[in-house]
């Protein structure tokens, strides 16, 4: 058997794999790509694209979207950088606690932060409400620029004191010893020492900051308050459902998804030059700080003290205000369990029942149809690109890994235009909810499964092997129990990602085909914040559950 049958050898075992995301991904996206450069008529055109260009509204909307990416950037940046230093220096009581509250952000889907929002910022809600009992006026943040950037940073900033603390850490104490004394003074040493080694992960950070914000979708959808600070992605949305403009939405979606890749090349390179400088650096054992009475200690404690109040106000404003009743029109409330026995035990009184029940069912039947999609799949691949040789490994990778670079609005949008070109009617089935899931959840259950692959030796299967074990033998017997923490993991993120997605699944869902997102954001436009706020804490729960699970069996850290 020589070398270059070896070589095709593992593409064929990708073929099965390499049909599903046809399916799933490839073959919708290019549909919905393809009519962005066709005019009415079908034929090749690129006038939709310059109506849009030429367009001082588009223009503006594509400024705007720029714009508040790295507004909200920066200032997440600015506001993680002194955690990251606090928490790769120091070592005090409660540094766990922080570090796991900090990750919060991380596991709520973005309609649960919008809820939060509008409870602990809204005319009447709790900060505005402790405010005036103070004497003081109210604030008006929601449905303002205002309202995004705060949204955007409590989501933001926790990702810029993982990555950039992870690097700082690495820093060894030494280097700024010298520096100091060779009559360097403190900024010196931060600007020519430490700062020249920790900027890859600024940048790193920085650029998957740009990018998630670059992507919002339900934060300015709703606390954007309307087409005034409207972006592309809530631009592509409007003229594909509310429009029902799909030529001008699919120029559009190509515009986006053309800046997105660039984007996210741009992060690749920013990623590997954080990589290589993390070779660089050998970890010490680095004994932390430890915080005294001085005014550096007050000052950190008080920082991680508003730190905390952003982070946990707006998802426990959500809990509390499940547990509140209406008692009478004039608006008083008293606690009660009503919402939560709607959903459970419902009375038939009223509708909130019904779509509570059926959004929990069907996102629950949707995250384990996406969980059984993917694990398999991925196994799959993962085994053949980390076991196998293939002809173009690094394409190969990237041909699975691409639908991170792909907004899932977009994605829902490719969805639509699938379900009016099949033969058979499948508009606002389940089948595309799964199908634009498993799509969206792939990439990322790949890399958790794909990077516990690589770390189990190759030399141990040949082992298996050359005493006579199958190739299925020494996979089952041998590597399965070894990747376990890596599928469970990855079927944890498929299962979080699938019950909290929200923006493909708002282009694709009808009334039978709710999910927990979906009647979360139905009930807020309809100012039902009490029911809204028991599927909220449901929800919540679930994403609590599951991000304890990724930590239990992987580390979410990783």
């Amino acid at each position: 058997m020589n070398n270059s049958f070896r070589k095709v050898r593992g593409e064929l075992f990708l073929i099965p794999a390499f049909l599903f995301m046809l399916i799933i991904f490839y073959f919708p996206l290019g549909s919905i790509l393809v009519k962005g450069v066709q005019n009415e008529s079908g034929s090749f055109s690129l006038s939709g694209i310059r109506e849009i260009l030429s367009s001082s509204y588009y223009r503006r909307i594509i400024f705007f979207t720029f714009f508040q990416a790295f507004v909200s950037t920066s200032l997440s940046v600015l506001i993680g950088l002194p955690g990251a230093w606090i928490m790769s220096h120091y070592s005090f009581p409660g540094k766990k606690l922080i570090k796991a509250v900090i990750t919060i952000p991380f596991i709520l889907p973005s309609i649960l932060v919008v809820l939060g929002f509008v409870l602990f910022f809204g005319k009447n809600g709790l900060l505005n409400n402790v405010l005036n009992t103070l004497g003081f006026p109210d604030l008006k943040i929601l449905y303002s620029f205002k309202a995004i950037i705060i949204a955007h940073i409590f989501y933001n900033f926790p990702i810029a004191i993982r990555i950039i603390s992870s690097l700082w850490a690495k820093i060894p104490r030494s280097q700024m010893m010298a520096a100091q004394n060779l009559g360097a003074g403190k900024i010196r040493v931060f600007r020519t020492v430490t700062l020249q080694q920790i900027l890859p992960a600024i940048l790193t950070s920085s650029m998957i900051i740009f990018i998630y914000c670059f992507m919002s979708f339900a934060i300015i959808l709703v606390l954007g308050g309307g087409p005034q600070l409207s972006t592309v992605e809530v631009e592509v949305y409007r003229l594909a459902k509310v429009s029902l403009d799909l030529n001008k939405g699919s120029s559009l979606a190509l515009i986006q998804s053309t800046l997105t890749l660039l984007l996210m090349f741009v992060y690749s390179s920013m990623e590997k030059l954080k990589s290589f400088e993390e070779k660089l650096l050998t970890a010490e054992n680095q004994p932390g700080y430890r915080l005294g009475f001085n005014l550096k200690s007050v000052i950190i404690i008080v920082y991680f003290f508003f730190i905390l109040l952003l982070i946990a106000a707006p998802p426990l404003s959500v809990v509390l205000e499940s547990f509140k009743e209406s008692r009478s029109l004039s608006g008083d409330t008293q606690f009660s369990l009503y919402w939560y026995k709607q959903i459970f035990y419902p009375d038939g009184r009223g509708t909130y029942s019904k779509i509570a029940f059926n959004s929990l069912k069907n996102s629950l039947f949707y995250a384990l149809s996406t969980v059984a999609l993917t694990i398999p799949v991925s196994t799959m691949i993962a085994w053949v690109i980390s076991r196998k040789k293939l002809i173009l490994p690094a394409l190969t990778e990237l041909f699975f890994l691409l639908p991170l670079g792909i907004s899932s609005v977009i994605l829902g949008l490719s969805y639509m235009r699938l379900g009016r070109i099949l033969p058979v009617s499948v508009n606002g089935s389940a089948l595309l909810v799964i199908m634009a899931h498993t799509a969206i959840a792939m990439p990322l259950v790949l890399k958790s499964v794909l990077s516990i692959f690589r770390k189990v030796q190759i030399s141990l299967r040949d082992a298996a092997l050359n005493l006579g074990a199958s190739g299925f033998q020494a996979f089952r017997d041998i590597e399965l129990p070894l990747i376990k923490s890596g599928l469970l993991t990855g079927a944890t993120f498929a299962f979080a990602i699938s019950i909290g997605e929200m923006n493909a699944t708002l282009m694709l869902s009808r009334p039978g085909t709710t999910t927990l997102p979906i009647a979360i954001y139905q009930l807020i436009g309809s100012y039902k914040f009490f029911g809204a706020c028991a599927l909220g804490s449901i929800l919540m729960f679930i994403c609590l559950i599951a991000f304890l699970a990724i930590d239990k069996f992987d580390g979410f850290g990783e």
